[in-house]
């Protein structure tokens, strides 16, 4: 069962995570072009990947976004939302490597519940491959246990 996080109990500086997924696959890099009707060959085909001066197949980019959208998901808790969400792909992951997930709390307004946070892929050699931003909405003590949907002024004054 997840925990439920509420927005007193977060300051800025506050960290989350590590999750990670892997190593990584040939076969995961296969069903996540499948997943996401992506058949892109430098994911799945090592000699033409190897032709295009890659180092091997490598992930697919909203495959690491995914992973920042998991360590979100389960640091809000049930009652949190994910506002918005961005990821820069700053270099190349290939089989055989774990992917890490981290993140930190860049401000916290709890009037409206909102949490801004910088989110860091790592992998295994410890290269920056990707990096993001995001706006979490998360439910304030004595509301209920639900965070406000992203809209409703039901929280409103």
């Amino acid at each position: 069962m997840l925990t439920q996080r509420y927005v007193e109990d977060v300051a800025v500086g506050t960290a989350l995570g590590p999750i990670e997924f892997g190593p990584v696959t040939t076969r995961h890099l296969v069903q996540w072009a499948a997943a996401a009707n992506d058949f892109y060959e430098i994911h799945y085909d090592k000699a033409y990947a190897l032709a295009q001066g890659l180092p091997d197949v490598v992930v697919h980019g909203p495959l690491k976004l995914a992973l920042m959208g998991r360590l979100l998901m389960g640091w809000v808790g049930p009652q949190g939302w994910i506002r918005r969400l961005t990821c820069r792909y700053l270099g190349f992951d290939v089989p055989g490597t774990v992917l890490r997930c981290t993140g930190t709390v860049t401000a916290v307004r709890p009037e409206s519940g909102e949490v801004d946070v910088e989110l860091e892929l790592t992998n295994s050699d410890g290269a920056r491959t990707a990096a993001g931003t995001a706006t979490v909405r998360l439910p304030r003590r004595g509301q209920g246990g639900r965070a406000p949907v992203p809209g409703d002024d039901s929280d409103a004054p």
